[in-house]
């Protein structure tokens, strides 16, 4: 029987322009998502479900193998609003901030499992 993963999970959107950046650096991107117990269809795949802690260890075998220590914040650096799914269309008809930090708190868990946001105002 296999083993029911405890982590929290990510959808695989986070990682839409991983391959491009792996294949821009001259790396094996089956060897890196071997490396971090996944494959390479749930890293490429539509809309796939990455158990977070897996999550981190392909960005982590990454860095090393690509010597690269800044992938991660340059992975992010390349997301669009889309990435987010269908949240993205409800931030797109929000009119202030506030409103789109209240739809941020309330529905992220969709896509991103296993957190708390707690959002207070100091006045």
């Amino acid at each position: 029987m296999p083993r029911i993963h405890n982590s929290p999970y990510v959808m695989n959107s986070f990682l839409r322009q991983f391959p491009d950046v792996v294949m821009a650096r001259g790396g094996d991107l089956k060897s890196l998502c071997a490396d971090a117990g996944l494959a390479v269809e749930v890293v490429t795949g539509r809309d796939q479900l990455i158990p977070f802690d897996k999550f981190i260890a392909l960005l982590e075998a990454s860095e090393i193998a690509l010597d690269y220590p800044e992938i991660a914040l340059d992975l992010a650096d390349k997301q669009r609003l889309e990435m987010i799914g269908p949240l993205s269309l409800m931030l797109s008809k929000c009119s202030t901030f506030a409103e789109a930090l209240q739809r941020i708190t309330r529905y992220l868990e969709v896509l991103v499992s296993g957190f708390h946001i707690e959002v207070k105002v100091f006045i």
